[in-house]
């Protein structure tokens, strides 16, 4: 009878360690799996920002051109 319960403390360790193992691998491949899709989201969002930068930058060229052009104009208007 001991045996039989020291064999069933046995199994049911081993039992636990593989729970256990087979929990931690899949809280790895959950924690993995987010850290991708945070990666994802991220770059999309920095291309998106440097996308607007750009757009600005062009912007702001397009304005000051169109500022120069007024001056000149005006300029010689006032001759």
């Amino acid at each position: 009878m001991i045996e039989l319960s020291i064999a069933l403390v046995i199994i049911a360790a081993m039992s636990y360690r593989l729970v256990d193992k087979w929990l931690d691998q899949k809280a790895t491949l959950n924690i993995e799996a987010s850290d991708d899709a945070l990666n994802a989201a991220v770059e999309e969002l920095s291309k998106k920002l440097d996308s607007r930068i750009n757009k600005c930058f062009e912007n702001h060229q397009f304005i000051k051109t169109e500022l120069d052009s007024m001056k000149l104009q005006f300029g010689l208007k006032g001759r």
